[in-house]
């Protein structure tokens, strides 16, 4: 049944991968691309009360226009990476991997019920509630990893841009001396994405930590339900039943 359930699992994966993630992010990525060299420059001028041209307010507007267009440049350009980098990215990992939604409620199904045969329901309650006591540190890490990768994300934009900057205008920051004052801007910004990489590592393994504890809980609570004679009697007799079954199936000659 194990090696069923694996077998039909990596099926569906690589399927998922071959035909659904890999499609998707291919055909997604030339679409942001084409629009992106599309893009016009267009700006407006301003007009006066009467319909005319008000040349003042075309002067001012043209030295905003000329102060702001790099940084929303550079803004536009950090966007257009982040869809095809990101967005398109996750959009292709929901379509390899959404299969485990009703993959997993099938199975929850089918462990309970089998559960509830071998141990009973008391003891299979007792191992759920230490599911429910693991859950809110489980929600706390998914949120600050969350929180921790925003943040990240933000970090590595700000860093690219003060980089991009820095190697945009090396003529001048040798011209002026001011290598010190960029280097400790770089360190700056760099450092922040150091703390923010940690934060979200030390979430992460927070993460694992509870995905690997949890299970184990549940067993160990399960197990310790079945302290009652009864129960217990019951329960390793429905236990030493299916390892018959499967010594029998396993040695068609097999007698108990």
């Amino acid at each position: 049944m194990t090696v069923a359930s694996s077998w039909v699992e990596g099926w569906l994966l690589w399927l998922s991968q071959a035909d659904l993630s890999i499609p998707i992010r291919a055909g997604l990525s030339p679409p942001v691309f084409e629009k992106s060299m599309r893009r016009k420059d267009v700006k407006s001028v301003a007009k006066t009360a009467d319909g005319e041209v008000d040349e003042e307010n075309v002067e001012a507007g043209a030295m905003k226009a000329e102060i702001d267009d790099e940084d929303m440049g550079q803004k536009s350009r950090q966007a257009i990476v982040n869809l095809i980098g990101v967005d398109a990215k996750r959009v292709a990992d929901f379509a390899a991997f959404n299969f485990f939604f009703p993959g997993s409620f099938f199975k929850l199904v089918i462990s309970f019920a089998f559960l509830i045969q071998l141990i009973g329901w008391r003891s299979l309650l007792a191992g759920l509630m230490t599911m429910v006591i693991i859950l809110p540190a489980n929600i706390i890490f998914s949120k600050r990893y969350s929180a921790a990768q925003d943040r990240l994300m933000k970090a590595r934009d700000a860093k690219l841009a003060v980089v991009n900057e820095a190697l945009q205008g090396m003529k001048q920051i040798k011209w002026t001396a001011t290598e010190n004052q960029w280097g400790a801007k770089i360190r700056k910004v760099r450092d922040r994405e150091l703390r923010d990489l940690w934060s979200s590592l030390l979430n992460d393994t927070g993460l694992i930590l509870c995905w690997i504890a949890s299970p184990i809980m549940l067993s160990g609570a399960s197990l310790a339900t079945l302290r009652s004679p009864r129960g217990r009697s019951k329960s390793i007799r429905r236990l030493h039943q299916h390892r018959r079954l499967q010594a029998a199936r396993a040695d068609p000659v097999y007698h108990p």
